[in-house]
């Protein structure tokens, strides 16, 4: 009792440490259209296709790299080859992360600015109590008409 049920399979725990934009929501239902609308707006084909690209790329190039410049049949070629694939494994991970969250991001921010919610789309800072339109973290401009409503109504960030 209390405490607020996520329905769907849109509030999936990968979510909420990656999108912190979520907290910022009044309620669980817009929460829940933002994040249904963001996901259907991201070319999901596209970036598969380019992320797969670049990690046969990728591998083919460092495969080539240890073969050509460590001694064969060695344990330093073992060692490279591992350490290469270790390396590829973790830079395609963050960049999948980067590619695949950030589009989604912004636009939880644009829902966000279009419900009245001061928050600079490019970074994502808390822009209330600004008395300049320029966001102080990026330098973005933002709406002037944002800054009438940070200082009044509910605090949509207390969890």
């Amino acid at each position: 009792p209390g405490e607020q049920q996520h329905s769907g399979p849109h509030m999936s725990w990968i979510d909420n440490p990656l999108l912190p934009e979520l907290e910022r929501f009044p309620t669980d239902f817009q929460k829940e259209e933002a994040l249904r609308t963001a996901k259907s707006q991201r070319p999901t084909l596209i970036l598969i296709s380019v992320f797969l690209v670049l990690a046969l790329a990728i591998v083919g190039v460092m495969l080539f790299l240890t073969k050509t410049f460590l001694p064969a049949g060695r344990i330093s070629e073992f060692i490279g080859q591992v350490t290469c694939q270790l390396l590829i494994t973790l830079i395609m991970a963050y960049l999948g992360i980067r590619l695949w969250v950030t589009p989604i991001r912004r636009s939880l921010r644009r829902t966000l600015v279009n419900l009245g919610v001061p928050i600079c789309v490019p970074c994502g800072y808390d822009l209330r109590g600004q008395v300049k339109a320029t966001c102080p973290e990026c330098g973005a401009s933002f709406d002037p008409g944002l800054l009438d409503n940070s200082g009044a109504g509910p605090d949509v960030t207390a969890a």
